[in-house]
């Protein structure tokens, strides 16, 4: 039930950001740290996105979450892949770990509405711990760098991303109106949304994701003991040797099962950890630069000023 909950709670909190988007180029992310399965505890972070027209040059952007965009109005241009990709309202987006993609610039849509859009960026591991196989690791090779077809784009014009805006819509009007059992229509309403997504690829690449060999149990949990662990001490001197005997295993077998797992690099997860909390330091408190990359475990400003800007 874990992630429903934490699916919910992104709705939940962000619909009042939503109504207070001005029109001015603005971007409004809010984090939650809520609990998954075991032990640890994650975040999640929500943000809504308001710009006028304007065209930029190219800064790729990444990160270890997943994202889920969806376009409320606007045009404009996305990078990734290696190509540009032109923006409609209504379209929906999905994004893995680390894969590069930018917003190169953006246009009022037919309608003259400002581009506007919305998501949510959650860890790989809000899907691999749900309870039940409906989803969970059953379906989270879709995700996976092994996906060779993974789908960036979700149309405006086809089945599913009308599926997919409707169902979010759906979920403001019932949080909004709060009617008796609105809780369960947004979970539902959620639920839908990951397996449409899902159902939008074909059934031979479903199959062929499912046929490829599966991380053992003992494994998974391997890798979450070490992921408590960098939650607990990433502001401290971290080592690869030290993170893999928390794991109980090699070093270089730590590297791999932890990357297969995840997408991304156990360094890039201390990375994340540390400007995470860089980001809320430097807004809510008066800390110098230099004390704040301290804290967070840099060991110096330049190497912070380098990673934070990455």
């Amino acid at each position: 039930m874990y992630f429903y909950e934490i699916v919910c709670y992104i709705i939940l909190y962000h619909i009042p950001i939503f109504a207070a988007i001005s029109k001015e180029d603005t971007m409004t992310d809010r984090e939650i740290v809520l609990p998954i399965k075991g032990q640890r505890e994650s975040s999640i972070r929500l943000y809504y996105s308001n710009s006028p027209q304007y065209d930029r040059p190219l800064i790729e952007h990444f990160h270890p979450e997943i994202e889920i965009q969806i376009m409320e109005s606007g045009c404009g241009t996305y990078y990734y892949n290696g190509k540009t990709h032109t923006i409609q309202p209504h379209d929906v987006y999905f994004f893995r770990s680390n894969e590069r993609h930018y917003v190169t610039n953006r246009t009022a849509d037919a309608n003259g509405r400002p581009s506007t859009s919305y998501g949510f960026y959650f860890m790989p591991e809000f899907i691999q711990h749900l309870d039940a196989d409906v989803l969970g690791t059953k379906y989270m090779s879709v995700f996976s760098n092994q996906n060779l077809s993974f789908i960036n784009h979700v149309p405006a014009d086809s089945y599913a991303a009308k599926q997919i805006y409707n169902l979010s819509r759906d979920i403001v009007g019932e949080f909004e109106q709060q009617k008796p059992g609105y809780e369960a229509m947004i979970i539902l309403h959620l639920i839908t949304i990951i397996a449409i997504y899902i159902r939008y690829y074909s059934p031979d690449v479903i199959e062929k994701l499912q046929s490829q060999p599966k991380l053992s149990q003992s494994n998974l949990r391997s890798i979450q003991n070490a992921m408590t662990y960098i939650d607990e001490h990433f502001t401290s001197h971290l080592s690869l040797n030290e993170i893999a005997g928390v794991a109980n295993m090699s070093p270089s077998y730590f590297s791999q099962i932890f990357k297969s797992l995840n997408g991304f690099s156990a360094w890039d997860y201390i990375i994340s950890c540390r400007v995470t909390m860089a980001k809320q330091l430097l807004k809510e408190t008066d800390h110098t630069v230099l004390d704040i990359a301290a804290k967070c475990g840099f060991n110096n400003s330049a190497n912070f000023n380098r990673q934070f800007r990455k």
